[in-house]
């Protein structure tokens, strides 16, 4: 498989950043080995009070969550689940996280952090 590690074997450190905090921030470290990884947040693509995540039930931006991170055994997977779960209700995020092998870590707009178990990264939350 062609993936995320380096020629010498080891993986890729990678840095998840804190949504709305200062440049720089971080909130994890992840070591990758042959998977997937991705990011996204709500307050990097805004314009005025919408931003790129749009609930279409609603016709309006996605406000319960400010970022999201996933590792996944693919990149597809991994960019698929970062936007599923703005839109997921939060019980059922793990049981589809499950479908795709993957872990993730959110961040809600009232400051809080759910880690998913799986979640091999350090933390520095």
């Amino acid at each position: 498989m062609v993936g995320t590690t380096k020629a010498d074997g080891s993986g890729w450190r990678v840095a998840v950043a804190w949504p709305g905090r200062e440049e720089g921030t971080i909130a994890s470290v992840v070591t990758l080995q042959n998977q997937g990884f991705a990011a996204s947040d709500t307050l990097l693509r805004r314009w005025g009070k919408w931003h790129h995540i749009i609930d279409m039930r609603t016709q309006t931006p996605v406000e319960t969550l400010i970022g999201a991170a996933v590792i996944a055994p693919e990149a597809f997977a991994a960019d698929v689940m970062t936007s599923a779960l703005f839109l997921l209700p939060q019980e059922e995020a793990p049981a589809v996280l499950g479908l795709f092998g993957a872990t993730a870590m959110t961040f809600a707009a009232d400051g809080s952090v759910s880690v998913d178990s799986k979640w091999s990264g350090e933390m520095f939350v």
